[in-house]
Formats: C-alpha cells, sequence, structure tokens
C-alpha cells in the first residue's frame, strides 16, 4: 500500500553493528507475550517448562522500538510456529483521545500478520516513535501443544507483499520507509532470549 505513496527514492537505514551492540542503537520489532512488552518467551527458559495447554487461548503483542520517527503505517509479516499455535485473528491496539474516545491507532489495514500485513494511521492516530515503543497488533492465538518438544521462534520478517526483507515503519512526514530488525520470540526455549535473538542479529551482519 505504501509504495504508491512514496514518490522518490527509499531511504534505508544502515545500522552499524559493533563489538558491543545493544537494542538502544537497533530499531527492532518483536512479538511479545505481554502487554508491557517484556516477555519474550512461553514458556520461559530455562526447560523443562509445560505448554499452556491445547485449546488455550492467548493474546500476543507485536511492537516496534527504537524508531526514531512518526509514524503513520507499519509493514512485517510474522511466521507463527505451527507444532505448538494456531493463529486465531488480530486487531489494532486502540487509546483513548480525550475528546473522540476510543480510537484505533491503524484505521487502515491490508491483510494479515501470517502473510503480510499493511497499517494505516490517521491524522489523530500516528505515534511518536521517539516517545518508546508503536503498539502494531494485538493477535489471538490458539495454543495446540500440552508439553514441549523442540524450541520453535515467532519470526517477524518483512512484508513479502510490500516492501519485504525487513519489517518497516513509515514516517508521518514523508512516507519514507524506515527498516529494522525482524525479532524471534522464543516458544519453549533452550536458550535465553538474549542469545538466540541478538544471532540473529549479527547473523543479518555477516551474510
Amino acid at each position: 500500500m505504501f509504495k504508491r505513496l512514496v514518490a522518490t527514492g527509499i531511504v534505508v537505514v544502515v545500522i552499524a553493528l559493533s563489538v558491543v551492540i545493544t537494542n538502544a542503537q537497533t530499531p527492532y520489532v518483536a512479538v511479545y507475550f505481554d502487554r508491557t512488552f517484556q516477555t519474550e518467551a512461553k514458556p520461559p527458559y530455562p526447560p523443562p517448562q509445560p505448554c499452556p495447554g491445547v485449546g488455550v487461548f492467548d493474546t500476543l503483542y507485536v511492537a516496534a522500538s527504537n524508531f526514531n520517527i512518526l509514524v503513520t503505517g507499519a509493514e512485517f509479516q510474522i511466521d507463527y510456529p505451527a507444532l505448538y499455535m494456531t493463529w486465531v485473528g488480530e486487531w489494532s491496539p486502540t487509546f483513548t483521545h480525550p475528546q473522540f474516545g476510543e480510537l484505533a491507532y491503524w484505521p487502515v489495514k491490508l491483510g494479515t500478520s501470517p502473510t503480510g500485513v499493511s497499517l494505516g494511521a490517521g491524522d489523530i492516530t500516528f505515534q511518536n516513535g521517539f516517545a518508546g515503543a508503536v503498539r502494531l497488533l494485538e493477535v489471538l492465538i490458539m495454543w495446540t501443544c500440552d508439553v514441549c518438544t523442540v524450541e520453535q521462534g515467532l519470526i517477524v520478517n518483512g512484508n513479502p507483499l510490500g516492501f519485504g526483507t525487513f519489517p518497516a515503519l513509515i514516517e508521518r512526514e514523508t512516507y519514507i520507509p524506515y527498516f529494522g530488525i525482524g525479532m524471534t520470540a522464543l516458544v519453549c526455549a533452550t536458550l535465553p532470549t538474549e542469545e538466540t535473538t541478538w544471532s540473529r542479529v549479527k547473523a543479518l551482519y555477516t551474510d
């Protein structure tokens, strides 16, 4: 959807990978198991831990961090681990506007996260990436497991129907896409989350 809005070239944010790399230096999009964006693994490390149970519903929270722009759109895709869960549905997070009451951050939504989704904000629903995490989606899943067998991940990618390769957030004034790292949330983790996700960042720059 945003390709039609960009009249000129695409600016790619090039991220320098130093010996000491931290979240504060790197824009990224990730899936969390809590609405405060703290829990990146479920069941938690260390193993063994039981799965939540067959037929149990749960909500996932997708957010972007370290994008220092005013955000009017987003594009990404999520791989859901079929061994452990089934995607059921998804919706825009909301906020309370002092004049208009409860509003969706993303009144425009094309596609779905399993295949590729594009989100668009309105004039009063854009988000300030300078102020912290940008709320993208809330996703309803159903667990299909009682027992952990192997570690799998909820992997954020670029939207194959849009800009592809990397998840992107769209800057409000220029409609230029800014790209970030797609992170991996762990299901039935056998390694600490930080070790697994940041190894993916390092691999990106050595490919």
